[in-house]
């Protein structure tokens, strides 16, 4: 197992900071610089107008980044939500012997993997990895997908604070 040292971390520290300063100054610096020559200073400006209006684009984009990872957090943490929630009651269902239970589980993993509702391809090979589970009384199967769906849960309540480029090279 290889060894983490302090400059693996650091190294990976200024990495996602270098990513996110990028990011910014990219997307913003192009804005201001968009505005200006659609609507330009006067000739008595100074470099705080240019930094207002940065100021002004640089807001704009948190605003935008938090509602847009914000909603696509919550839909990952609700079909995980629901996957973890099914993995549970499975588990009952094959440490109780229920088939009643069984069959309720059964019925709403068909009702996951439906085309009409939209998860993620991970998420719908869970489901029917639970049910190959269900199917062979596997329960420590199921808690494993019951331990993952959990993990995801708890992951995507953290990943609104990342922005589109450390999503994407996280």
């Amino acid at each position: 197992m290889a060894k983490i040292t302090r400059f693996n971390i650091i190294t990976k520290t200024c990495f996602q900071i270098f990513l996110y300063a990028l990011e910014i100054f990219v997307f913003c610096g192009f804005l201001t610089y968009l505005s200006l020559k659609l609507i330009p200073l006067e000739p008595a400006a100074s470099v705080i107008d240019i930094l207002e209006r940065f100021t002004l684009f640089y807001a704009l984009y948190q605003i935008t980044v938090y509602l847009i990872l914000t909603n696509i957090n919550d839909v990952k943490a609700d079909e995980y939500l629901a996957l973890h929630s099914t993995a549970e009651l499975a588990t009952l269902a094959v440490e109780s012997h229920s088939t009643q239970l069984v069959l309720q589980v059964k019925n709403t993993i068909n009702k996951q993997l439906d085309g009409g509702i939209l998860n993620d391809i991970k998420v719908r090979a869970n489901y029917a990895a639970l049910t190959n589970c269900i199917e062979s009384e596997n329960a420590v199967g199921i808690k494993q997908i019951s331990i993952w769906s959990s993990h995801c849960v708890e992951e995507s309540k953290l990943n609104w604070k990342f922005s589109f480029l450390l999503r994407i090279f996280k």
